[in-house]
């Protein structure tokens, strides 16, 4: 009814009169003999008229019986006076650069001809203010934004009229954070910039017309809004790396094409006849709706408009008028088809009624039914990635009592509330906490060597939040009176904890970026073994990225998708694009859930065993009984593990020694990563005092993994220093204790590791089975916290499989969920769901891998057998396949070429049916909920995919 009215308001009194019409128009053919000779005029620019597309369209009209077509000369146009035009019924006119639309506009008063596009109505599409302001009083959904004149406020000496900081700005109230959108309110104006938040790295991309085969850059240096002229800011909306191009003629037709999002990258891709690259796609029933109110919002009758497509709502960005597909033969018949019916039932445009002559519901382009294929067909690839080369983590933990730190927590406050602080300015807040405690320290409780280096972390390099983080936990709290006379409790104790390091190494980055081609060279082959499917277009295959929120793992899997997906370009705005990383990724990949506590007491296990001086059977007995044997070559390689960790003390000691000996030596020398003289020393003379309690005279079994990644950091980053033969010495006991001790925190039992593995790895393996139950077409039959994502699927019901997709989603995530992965799958009898030899030998090969290194990866791929009935249980079967990652460094190779390439994948197992597989996950967490209380906490709704 809302439509109706509006479309009322709209008709002008030359609409109005052919209303009568309608009934009979729309359902009694028109005889030629009843039709007059109708002049149609097509006034525009040499460039649109000589196009392909409206050639085609206009050949198409002249075919028409009593139809006359004119275009008027574009010196005519230019030069000539109105009143030397000839007159037509019908005006085909609309504006593009150079365009003298006012001219246009007395023509077509003087001779009151029907407008297939309103001319007066074009002037709005000059202001993308008007634009918005034109969508928002259709109800068509528009990006939440704020429009600010620059120059009207300076004209009036207002210096304070908008605030901006580093990562949002505030103008009238409205607050708008990065990543954002600055868009010109010229729409003629197409240098758009995008800023990023300084948590995904900072700086802009810089849109701008499509120049050879590039259409944005990306500016590291630029994170300042432009203040020059009128802009729009708007929030910047995700849509998976994809632009929908939409293709409106008249208010029930609309073909709808997607391509790649020019923020990812700034490449064009083309096609042989150096057109954009672009794919058909369905348009849902809002889009459909948002069409038919673009057309009659602005009276344009062919219309093209960009829109956004997420998983709730799409939004229009803008509208471009006058606008044709550039290569699609069903889209210029359809076009001409319905311009000739309008035409000759002397009908305004908006008011046509719907008709059975050509729809775009489905103008996706009819696949050539292929024959069964009696080879399985891939239909889906589910990847669970573990991030690419870091430099070492560091943690310092402190215990903060001072008010300063404390005013934090919210109240109520309850023991164990946690607070984060990774933002610049919510690190800057606490640096400058630290500096005020350090100017007066008198009577603070604080450890002030900790404030120290909590200051000297906080400044040895910018501030950019994306890797180093502060976390403050409540560990006591005490009641409190307010001044209301109100009781509540306040945190009085907490204790604060800074991580720095664990950066993604650039030879990470470019290793990950190689995986995603490997990916994608031995996965997604097409029949023609020279070809490979073209998966920048996302949204012609359907791909999702999810990283957990720690830097590393985030730009490993922009790292990862700038490969799979042939991309170009900086990573800041791949990660933005395309990888997903709020809560739900979050809740995915990055929390233990309710097996910390398990986990917890396992380490304390392997602290008093490790300490023992026994013989490594022994020490078997309680830290490894059931295996695995690298588990136990490792501790042979160990012998007594008190004695050990004597041993690698000292060899810690010597490292630190021969260091600072080399380092002042050389004040010159170089070191891998950019890394520091004194950052180098701290990070070694750290792990030296941490590694040995001096109070209780114990070692800390819990450096071990830490002593360890640092001698791998500085033998494949710094092999070439004169300290390398002492990182050599600490190499080898430190690999052997870690390779004790880092499998055998996930559980030291099968029943421990199995339990700790479905704890951490429940989210994930939920979201899993929903992924491998989606590429059927059916859904699990349990209640699921997750609906769909950002799709642009062609039709997903089509009987014979001919255009259905590969799904494909990506997780990226810390060492700790692939462990739980792995664990789930190695200890709960998985391969008895279907025995076979392949299962047997990859478990004596898992039996001897004693590290997931970088880029460990578990893959899970879902088949189709065409030739099995369609309801038969073995049409669709998964596929599981295993690589544990990079390379280890190889001690009688330093200083030698070595890519440390990620070891090939091998098969884990080659079939189980998607029900089975399904069903047997279900029934091990059916079995753990009835052993343990469940922690309901975990049952959140992860909302939109």
């Amino acid at each position: 009814s809302i439509l109706q009215q509006q479309q009322q308001e709209l008709q002008s009194p030359q609409q109005q009169q052919v209303l009568s019409m309608e009934n009979s128009a729309a359902s009694t053919p028109l005889s030629t003999e009843d039709v007059e000779l109708i002049t149609v005029g097509v006034i525009a620019m040499p460039k649109k008229i000589d196009s392909k597309p409206m050639q085609i369209i206009l050949s198409q009209l002249r075919s028409v019986p009593h139809f006359h077509l004119f275009a008027l000369p574009h010196d005519a146009l230019m030069n000539d006076p109105i009143e030397s035009w000839p007159a037509c019924d019908v005006l085909i006119a609309f504006f593009s650069a150079g365009y003298p639309l006012e001219k246009v506009e007395l023509y077509a008063k003087l001779h009151h001809p029907i407008m297939v596009n309103d001319l007066e109505k074009q002037h709005l599409l000059f202001d993308r203010r008007v634009v918005y302001d034109t969508l928002t009083r259709f109800k068509v959904p528009v990006p939440p934004y704020v429009f600010v004149d620059h120059l009207l406020h300076q004209a009036s000496g207002d210096p304070a009229y908008i605030l901006e900081r580093e990562d949002f700005i505030v103008y009238n109230g409205v607050k708008i954070s990065k990543p954002f959108v600055e868009k010109p309110r010229d729409s003629e104006n197409h240098n758009i910039i995008v800023y990023f938040h300084s948590n995904d790295g900072g700086g802009s991309q810089h849109l701008f017309r499509k120049s050879k085969d590039h259409s944005s850059v990306f500016r590291a240096d630029v994170t300042s809004i432009r203040r020059d002229s009128a802009y729009i800011y708007e929030e910047f909306i995700n849509t998976a790396g994809t632009d929908l191009k939409v293709y409106a003629v008249g208010p029930h037709y609309a073909h709808c094409e997607a391509r790649k999002s020019p923020v990812v990258d700034g490449k064009v891709m083309r096609d042989g006849e150096g057109k954009e690259i672009r794919f058909p796609v369905l348009l849902t029933a809002q889009e459909k709706l948002i069409a038919k109110k673009v057309v009659f919002a602005f009276k344009q009758t062919v219309c093209g408009f960009d829109l956004l497509r997420t998983p709730n709502i799409s939004y229009v960005i803008d509208v471009n008028g006058w606008s044709f597909v550039k290569k699609s033969q069903k889209y210029n018949d359809d076009c001409a088809s319905i311009l000739q019916r309008m035409i000759q039932h002397g009908r305004a445009p908006p008011l046509l009624p719907p008709m059975a002559a050509p729809q775009a519901d489905n103008d996706a382009p009819a696949t050539p039914r292929p024959s069964r294929s009696f080879r399985p067909v891939l239909r889906g690839v589910f990847s669970l990635i573990r991030h690419a080369d870091r430099t070492p983590k560091q943690k310092m933990k402190m215990k903060v009592t001072h008010e300063k730190f404390l005013k934090h927590f919210s109240l109520p406050c309850r023991v164990g509330a946690e607070i984060k602080f990774k933002s610049p300015r919510e690190l800057q807040a606490i640096l400058n906490i630290a500096q005020q405690l350090l100017s007066n320290a008198e009577g603070i409780k604080e450890d002030l060597l900790k404030l120290q280096q909590l200051q000297s972390v906080l400044t040895r390099w910018p501030l950019t939040g994306i890797n180093r983080k502060v976390q403050i936990k409540a560990t006591a709290v005490a009641e409190t009176v307010m001044e209301d006379g109100s009781v509540v409790f306040k945190a009085s104790e907490a204790q604060l904890i800074l991580k720095w390091g664990g950066e993604v190494t650039q030879p990470g980055l470019d290793r990950a970026e190689a995986l995603g081609r490997q990916f994608r060279m031995s996965l997604y082959r097409s029949e023609k073994k020279s070809e490979l499917v073209r998966l920048h277009s996302m949204f012609h295959h359907d791909i999702k990225f999810y990283a957990s929120t720690e830097g590393r793992v985030q730009m490993t899997a922009a790292a990862f998708s700038r490969g799979l997906l042939q991309l170009e370009g900086d990573l800041t705005p791949i990660l933005v694009s395309l990888v997903r990383r709020d809560h739900v990724a979050h809740d995915l990949l990055d929390t233990l859930h309710d097996a910390r506590s398990e986990m917890d007491a396992v380490k304390a296990r392997l602290q008093e065993a490790l300490r023992l001086d026994a013989l490594p059977e022994s020490i078997a007995e309680l830290v490894a009984p059931a295996g695995p044997p690298a588990v136990l070559h490792a501790l042979q390689k160990v012998g007594s593990p008190k004695a050990s960790l004597g041993v690698l003390y000292k060899s810690v000691c010597a490292l630190t020694k021969s260091m600072r000996e080399a380092l002042a030596k050389d004040p010159s020398l170089r070191l891998g990563e950019e890394e520091t003289h004194v950052d180098i020393l701290q990070r070694w003379e750290k792990l030296e005092h941490d590694f040995w309690d001096a109070k209780k005279g114990v070692y800390d079994i819990s450096k071990i993994p830490d002593i360890y990644d640092s001698a791998k950091y500085d033998l494949l980053h710094n092999s070439h220093t004169p300290f390398v033969q002492a990182v050599v010495d600490v190499y080898p006991l430190a690999q052997a204790l870690a390779d004790v001790t880092v499998p055998s925190e996930y559980g030291i039992t099968p029943k421990e590791k199995l339990s700790i593995a479905l704890k951490t790895a429940r989210l994930f393996i939920q979201k899993l089975l929903f992924d491998c139950m989606s590429v059927t077409g059916k859904e699990t039959d349990e209640e699921q916290p997750f609906s769909r994502e950002i799709s642009h699927e062609v039709n997903w019901d089509d009987k014979d499989g001919s255009q259905r997709q590969i799904r494909s989603r990506y997780y990226f995530c810390s060492e700790s969920h692939t462990h739980a992965f792995l664990n789930v799958l190695r200890y709960s009898n998985y391969g008895q769901l279907s025995p076979s030899s392949t299962w047997a030998n990859a478990m004596a090969r898992l039996d001897n891998i004693a590290e997931l290194n970088y880029l460990t990866s578990i893959t899970v791929r879902v088949y189709e057998q065409e030739t099995e009935p369609p309801e038969s249980p073995d049409r669709y079967f998964v596929r599981l396949d295993f690589s544990c990652g990079t390379e280890l460094p190889e001690v009688d190779r330093l200083g030698l070429p070595n890519s440390y390439k990620v070891t090939p994948a091998f098969t884990l197992h080659e079939r189980v049916n998607v029900a089975t597989f399904e069903q047997h996950f279900k029934n091990l967490y059916k079995e753990l909920d009835a052993d343990t209380a469940v922690d309901e906490s975990f049952r959140i709704s992860l909302g939109e995919e």
